[in-house]
């Protein structure tokens, strides 16, 4: 199934920051995704694979949005 992060997004009620035309084809952990994948990053200790993951959608909690705008 393919489905683009805006339409994912809508779904869910979330938020949406990027690109809302990004095809999600799967899910992954944060090391293992790729472009087409999304993952989920649920809480600080783990906010450090933002920075080497290669996924290409990201769902984070709204707990940590600021901890991603500093």
């Amino acid at each position: 199934m393919v489905i683009t992060s805006g339409d994912l997004a809508q779904r869910l009620h979330a938020e949406i920051v990027g690109d809302t035309a990004r095809e999600i084809r799967g899910a992954q952990s944060a090391d293992r995704a790729g472009i087409s994948d999304i993952t989920f990053i649920e809480n600080e200790k783990n906010l450090r694979r933002l920075k080497t993951t290669q996924a290409g959608s990201v769902l984070l909690p709204t707990s940590l949005r600021k901890s991603i705008t500093q």
